[in-house]
């Protein structure tokens, strides 16, 4: 019954960011203080952590750890996550997880298909080495096989290394000082192992949660 009232609330919490702040651009402090913004903005749990927050919820160990193991996902520990990040326990028990037919890449495949019915044209296997800035306007992208002219540049890579490799020091917004003093989100290595035959002791979707909680947290960071 407990959990059933916290997925309820993560569900509201989750509504209220998806309807209020997600699809929000917020260009400057003001755009926060704006009436919807600070009105919602009173139900968010932004000051409190999630690891807090879980317990007031739950004295059970295990309890806990299955409303915060998400966060790793999200590059995050529950001690200094938000709990507004509860909404995942929402997205994870109430919405449900869904497998692509094909596996991950097929989602991949699918929009290039979409892309390139468009119009659009992928080059593959063509590392870019510098963003080519004229000016105050970007005019293409230094590549190995040579510059690619471009009115817009959209890249997906890691910040810090789109700034600090991509970048010229003159055009870039932060400098060596701001990172070193960021505490960067682990990446994660992920290995799939091919098993003949049905392991009986394991489900599908089997999650092995380390017993020493936060210590596990901070040995990532």
């Amino acid at each position: 019954d407990k959990l059933s009232r916290y997925v309820a609330a993560a569900g509201e919490q989750y509504h209220l960011d998806m309807g209020e702040f997600i699809y929000r651009d917020y260009d400057s402090w003001r755009d926060l203080f704006d009436r919807q913004a600070m009105a919602a903005g009173r139900r968010l749990k932004v000051l409190t952590r999630l690891d807090d927050y879980v317990r007031t919820w739950f004295r059970s160990d295990r309890a806990r750890k299955v409303l915060e193991y998400n966060m790793v996902f999200l590059g995050g520990s529950p001690e200094n996550t938000p709990a507004m990040y509860s909404m995942m326990s929402h997205i994870d028990l109430n919405l449900g997880v869904w497998y692509p037919m094909g596996g991950i890449g097929a989602v991949v495949e699918a929009i290039q298909r979409l892309a390139e019915a468009a119009g659009a044209r992928f080059r593959f296997g063509c590392p870019v080495r510098r963003i080519v800035v004229e000016g105050s306007r970007v005019t293409g992208v230094a590549t190995d096989d040579g510059t690619i002219p471009a009115e817009v540049v959209v890249a997906n890579a890691d910040y810090r290394h789109v700034e600090m490799e991509l970048l010229e020091p003159q055009h870039r917004q932060y400098g060596e000082r701001y990172w070193s003093s960021r505490v960067i989100g682990p990446s994660s290595f992920v290995a799939y192992v091919g098993i003949e035959g049905r392991v009986e002791q394991l489900a599908h979707h089997t999650l092995f949660l380390e017993a020493h909680w936060m210590t596990h947290f901070n040995s990532l960071y």
